[in-house]
């Protein structure tokens, strides 16, 4: 699930929501306490948004990293970026071609049995 950006030329400044699919290849490096980072390999982040204005349309990111903790017992964690971080997202429909967007994740993980 993403908040999008409005469309450049749109008169209606509201931010929505959108939700999709995405996959990419990374590098894993531990840092300590059940922490690790990830960091996409470059050109294989891609996606399709399934739902929202966008549905339908593909679309690529430049760049991701994040930073995961991993509780002892291993069944909650986090994932945030250290610091805010310039990603350029390109979609497959021509009008909004790329974008940058600031990118600052922070989210909360529970593992299901």
């Amino acid at each position: 699930m993403s908040i999008l950006p409005p469309a450049p030329d749109s008169r209606n400044l509201k931010a929505v929501v959108g939700a999709g699919t995405f996959s990419y290849s990374l590098t894993y490096t531990p840092v300590a306490n059940s922490s690790f980072n990830i960091t996409m390999a470059p050109g294989t982040y891609q996606g399709m948004i399934n739902s929202g204005p966008r549905a339908g349309q593909q679309f690529t990111i430049d760049s991701a990293h994040r930073v995961f903790q991993v509780s002892n017992d291993q069944t909650h964690g986090t994932v945030a970026t250290t610091t805010p971080d310039v990603e350029h997202i390109t979609y497959s429909d021509p009008s909004h071609t790329s974008q940058a967007r600031i990118c600052f994740v922070s989210g909360s993980l529970v593992r299901l049995d």
